[in-house]
């Protein structure tokens, strides 16, 4: 065998080392200091602009005295504009709206507080999979209850009931929770 890498004909010599060159080429130096210079000239000339003769800064405001006996006209109010007439044409543009009756707010009618509300959430052959679900929804902050009904066929069935709601408001924020826990729910009404 013969080891060809401790062979001293075959060793490198060590490279010296090539100074880098510098990435920036003189183009982008050039255009550089081209913009700068134009920055620096803009600049010097915005400073020698001077503001427009007519523009004159408002020292006092001007106040419009307003007397009680007689409203101004619109025409002697837009003869002077640097003055606010909004105080004469108020009173002028007041509209006096009629009294719509089916606007009127009017108290539930009686038969809607002789029932409360309820949600049916599941309805269920086994009382495990029932008593699951009332876990799930006591866990949202629903008054769940279960309730056991016979069938007409005689099958057994576990319903999963929330509530009852007095209002409406509560009875859709409550559906609102059972969409939210991906529960369908469906509304029944019992009489008190």
């Amino acid at each position: 065998m013969h080891d060809f890498a401790r062979n001293s004909s075959h060793r490198k010599r060590p490279q010296q080392k090539k100074p880098q060159k510098s990435t920036v080429s003189k183009a982008r130096i050039f255009i550089t200091l081209l913009l700068a210079g134009g920055l620096v000239f803009g600049l010097y000339k915005l400073t020698g602009v001077k503001p427009a003769a007519n523009i004159e800064p408002d020292v006092k405001p001007k106040t419009k005295t307003v007397t009680k006996s007689k409203p101004a006209s619109r025409k002697e109010s837009k003869a002077s504009e640097d003055d606010y007439d909004f105080y004469i044409m108020l009173p002028e543009s007041e509209v006096n709206v009629p009294q719509v009756e089916a606007y009127i707010s009017k108290k539930p009618a009686a038969t809607d507080q002789q029932y409360d509300y309820l949600l049916q959430a599941g309805s269920f052959r086994s009382a495990s999979e029932a008593d699951k679900l009332r876990a799930k929804l006591l866990l949202q902050g629903l008054d769940a209850k279960t309730s056991r009904i016979t069938n007409s066929n005689g099958s057994i069935w576990h319903r999963v009931m929330v509530g009852p709601f007095i209002s409406r408001s509560k009875l859709n924020k409550a559906q609102d929770i059972l969409a939210n826990a991906n529960t369908e729910s469906m509304v029944i009404k019992v009489k008190k």
